[in-house]
């Protein structure tokens, strides 16, 4: 990650293709998306690829709609093509779900750098990404250790029976105070909004800053029961052994399929 950043927007955007190649294949060997033939899965890994040509290219109003509309259509059209009629609704779906949850998702990473950089200071496109993966892995620890000392209210126990009530709670404050402590020096969070009253204007300050970290908190408890759904639906703890002790893939960038566009839609409609 250190080197992605120095290199700037094409190491970034290298790195979460890599990432997101990686995980693909870590998500066929869980769901019926891996029944589908060696045209389709290829035309899918295809589609990642130029995915992240869009996003080098700089081109924003293209990645927005380019991954979402193509896995819908193209999968299901060479299915369809081909006649294969059999298990055709989970394959393609499968695809579909897989080609944006480990693709576009997580390649919301790299919008920061189609953002005018004269409105990220102080640190630019690469203090905001440095800001959503500290918050989103300091979400990850405080969730866990907080849960498993006081966990005692359960949210997902069919799903993922560690998460609590207490454990989101703690993540939430952890990862709201440590989003307020950096903002200031990696984000344009700092300031807030300011409204127009009867006698003048007020400014709300750290609201932006605040609310990001209960975004990238609760983002990031949504996209790991997501992750662990889909792993339980395939009967495994654990997506993969690229990491020793820590899993797949997946198992790492499943709290980033939410994070990533939460934060980056955030500060493209709200704080810009």
């Amino acid at each position: 990650m250190t080197a992605a950043l120095l290199l700037g927007r094409g190491g970034v955007v290298l790195l979460l293709v890599l990432i997101s190649i990686q995980a693909w294949r870590e998500y066929l060997k869980l769901t019926p998306a891996a029944s589908a033939d060696r045209t389709t899965l290829v035309l899918a890994q295809a589609l990642i690829l130029l995915n992240g040509w869009w996003l080098w290219r700089g081109r924003w109003d293209v990645f927005v709609l380019w991954l979402p509309l193509t896995a819908v259509l193209l999968p299901a059209l060479s299915l369809a093509l081909q006649g294969r009629t059999q298990g055709f609704v989970n394959t393609a779906a499968g695809l579909c779900l897989g080609l944006l949850l480990v693709a576009w998702f997580p390649a919301h990473a790299a919008a920061f750098y189609l953002l005018p950089a004269d409105r990220l200071a102080p640190a630019g496109a690469a203090g905001m990404l440095l800001y959503l993966l500290l918050l989103t892995e300091c979400n990850d620890i405080a969730q866990a250790l907080v849960g498993r000392r006081f966990g005692r209210r359960h949210i997902t126990p069919n799903v993922s029976p560690k998460k609590s009530l207490e454990g989101l709670l703690g993540g939430l404050l952890c990862t709201t105070l440590l989003a307020a402590l950096l903002a200031p020096w990696l984000t344009p969070f700092a300031g807030g909004p300011t409204l127009r009253t009867s006698g003048g204007t007020l400014t709300l300050p750290h609201l932006w800053s605040i609310a990001s970290g209960l975004l990238i908190s609760l983002g990031g408890f949504l996209g790991d029961i997501t992750m662990s759904a889909i792993k339980r639906d395939a009967g495994v703890k654990e997506s993969g052994t690229l990491f020793p002790g820590q899993g797949g893939m997946l198992d790492r960038i499943d709290s980033l399929t939410v994070t990533a566009p939460l934060l980056a839609y955030f500060t493209r409609w709200f704080v810009l």
